[in-house]
């Protein structure tokens, strides 16, 4: 009889540490996706605790929704590629802010050569990775509350595209 005590009392401390280190398991596991989340403090901080369940959730994830004002935007998103309070084709709003986003082209060029060095068989590799910021979304805001969120299928460029170049010289081995 004992012996079966033990085993019991054995299996519900077993139970219950497993259970714990769980709990603490998801607990570390709930941080958050959004960096500028942990950095809030004082009012920010306060303002961020008023907030509902679900729009923090969405705010973790980097999200916005119609009726967010331009706090919770920037919190969410950060700051914009530009803010403008006159934009030629959106006259409606009272405040226009554009997110983009980066465009990756990569070009590769391949040729066998014979390294002059070596004088080995070798494949010469150029690669040439061209980073450009193209329009993603524009948020429309009216009084200071999201009105309209606007996906911007322009494709045009903002800013100035950054290019790098990887030269491989990778020996042939037969």
């Amino acid at each position: 009889m004992k012996k079966k005590c033990v085993y019991i009392n054995l299996f519900l401390i077993l139970c219950i540490f497993f259970l714990s280190t769980q709990a603490f398991a998801k607990k570390k596991n709930e941080k958050t996706e959004n960096p500028r989340i942990p950095s809030l403090h004082g009012e920010n901080l306060e303002m961020y605790d008023a907030l509902t369940v679900q729009q923090k959730k969405m705010i973790s994830a980097q999200k916005v929704e119609l009726g967010y004002n331009e706090w919770m935007a920037e919190l969410a998103l950060g700051e914009p590629y530009y803010k403008s309070e006159h934009h030629p084709v959106y006259k409606d709003y009272e405040q226009v802010w554009l997110y983009t986003k980066s465009k990756i082209d990569e070009a590769m060029n391949e040729e066998k050569i014979i390294d002059p060095q070596t004088n080995w068989p070798t494949q010469h590799r150029l690669i040439k990775i061209k980073t450009c910021l193209i329009g993603d979304f524009f948020l429309l805001f009216d009084r200071g509350v999201i009105e309209k969120i606007v996906p911007d299928h322009s494709s045009k460029r903002y800013g100035s595209c950054t290019i790098e170049t990887r030269e491989e010289f990778i020996p042939i081995i037969k």
